[in-house]
């Protein structure tokens, strides 16, 4: 097998490591017992008020032990972080015919693979055993990860050959992920209701975002994998 069919099926394990983020993380919310950060008597998974992190915990807001949750949740947050980083690895290639491009997407890739690491780090810190270390992990998996796409888009608008419409995607993430660490930092206090909807809400967001925008970008250098290979 050459390296480009290689880089090709790669790259399929890395759209479908994306996508089971998502359903693992569906499934971790459905078996969820109940409880939020401000109210322990609810019941369930409530969409708009429970953290991701809520999966996360050992045991719940509710009391009730989430072992099985909590054990979905580290294996999203791992699969999403090896995942990423095998994509920052690959996205390299793409940018190699210039000098300035290839630098950046180095540098791109290295803040990715940083990123990366943290999201794996998110998976074994649960928020309930090791909150200072889940929240250095989250605060900073979401501002390193900036930095990496912040560089790819450079390249590509560096980079003329490199199809446009994976920038606007790119740039719309970038929004997403501007207004969550805004929200982070100087968004309402989730101890009241209403600021742990808005912080729920974004952290929904911006998550369920990234993992659309990379599984675009993965279907996009596959596509180009495949035309090398034609």
């Amino acid at each position: 097998m050459d390296l480009e069919n290689l880089r090709e099926r790669v790259v399929i394990i890395i759209m479908i490591g994306f996508a089971l983020f998502i359903v693992l993380t569906m499934i971790a919310m459905i078996l969820y017992p109940g409880g939020t950060y401000n109210d322990s008597s609810t019941t369930g998974y409530i969409f708009w008020e429970n953290y991701f992190s809520d999966t996360g915990r050992t045991v719940s807001h509710s009391g009730k032990p989430n072992t099985i949750s909590s054990l979905l949740f580290t294996i999203a947050f791992v699969t999403m972080g090896i995942s990423f980083i095998i994509f920052c690895i690959l996205i390299t290639h793409h940018f190699a015919e210039n000098r300035v491009t290839k630098w950046l997407s180095i540098i791109g890739s290295i803040l990715g693979i940083i990123g990366g690491i943290f999201f794996i780090g998110i998976a074994f810190t649960p928020v309930d055993l090791l909150r200072n270390e889940h929240l250095f992990f989250v605060e900073y998996s979401a501002n390193i990860g900036f930095g990496a796409v912040i560089m790819y888009i450079i390249c590509i608008v560096l980079n003329k050959s490199y199809p446009r419409k994976y920038l606007l995607v790119y740039v719309v993430f970038t929004l997403i992920i501007v207004l969550y660490i805004a929200t982070w930092y100087v968004g309402p206090d989730h101890t009241t209701r209403e600021g742990l909807i808005i912080q729920v809400t974004m952290q929904k967001i911006v998550l369920y975002s990234m993992i659309v925008c990379f599984l675009i970008q993965s279907y996009g250098i596959w596509k180009l994998e495949k035309s090398n290979t034609s």
